[in-house]
């Protein structure tokens, strides 16, 4: 019972601390994006600073994510999941 309820305990804790990521990144870029409304620049150039924000946003979490699950698996595997 102990060691189910430490591996439990462990594996909630990894889970938190992968949405405490994903949430500080998201306030990150959130911010940034704030900024960036406010700017002296072009309205086109804004527009594309936001979009990229977003999709290296999206980058970032998922090279995190799949980073985490290459030490997970140990390394490449044949269920085909992502790997980079």
């Amino acid at each position: 019972v102990f060691r189910t309820s430490q591996s439990y305990a462990r594996w909630w804790e990894g889970c938190s601390s992968c949405h405490f990521m994903r949430a500080e990144w998201f306030d990150a870029f959130v911010t940034l994006k704030t900024f960036a409304e406010h700017s002296n620049a072009s309205q086109k150039d804004i527009t594309y600073f936001k979009h990229m924000l977003v999709r290296l946003g999206s980058l970032l979490h998922a090279t995190a994510l799949a980073e985490l699950e290459k030490g997970a698996t140990g390394g490449e595997g044949d269920d085909g999941s992502f790997f980079y």
